[in-house]
């Protein structure tokens, strides 16, 4: 579950930050730091400018940046993009485990089309179901949570970063494995 987490200054975390309108700009400077890992989930979305359409990559999670490494490799990572800002919550830093945030690169980077982002309240106004892994297709390996949405005939799985945002995807029945242990 994603939680706010206080972890120590030299544990290596995911850290959900905000770049404040600024991803390319934080992107393009994180890929040149050895120090740190990213990952920004990007879209295709059209846009009109002048009366013309255009396909353009934008965000999908307008503003944030997860930001993989220590707090002190952030920090001084944070000199040089100052609008780079920690997600913060009650005392603690919103941090991304591991194996979940795995599950959602892997998501983000299979979906196909225009997957939909969930947030919590969307999250929560499913019929969660069981946690399923799926073996096959383009989401091979991935855990998630299993439901199924009125008006489709294909079930559907929800890969959750912890409490904080999902992926919804469609998934033919076939591929989904039931898990007893989350």
């Amino acid at each position: 579950m994603t939680t706010p987490m206080n972890p120590t200054a030299d544990t290596l975390c995911w850290y959900a930050m905000r770049a404040y309108h600024k991803e390319k700009q934080a992107e393009a400077f994180l890929q040149t730091c050895a120090e740190v890992g990213h990952f920004i989930a990007w879209q295709e979305a059209v846009r009109i400018y002048h009366g013309q359409k255009y396909l353009k990559q934008v965000p999908a999670l307008p503003s944030i940046v997860f930001v993989r490494g220590s707090r002190l490799q952030i920090n001084l990572v944070k000199r040089k993009i100052p609008f780079l800002q920690y997600i913060r919550q009650g005392d603690g830093y919103l941090v991304v485990p591991d194996r979940q945030m795995d599950n959602f690169i892997l998501a983000v980077r299979r979906a196909q089309g225009h997957p939909a982002y969930l947030t919590p309240a969307q999250m929560q106004m499913l019929r969660l179901g069981d946690r399923v892994r799926i073996h096959g297709g383009p989401f091979d390996g991935i855990e998630a949570h299993f439901i199924r949405q009125q008006g489709t005939e294909e079930p559907r799985v929800i890969v959750r970063l912890g409490d904080m945002l999902g992926l919804e995807a469609e998934v033919h029945a076939d591929f989904l494995e039931p898990l007893t242990t989350p």
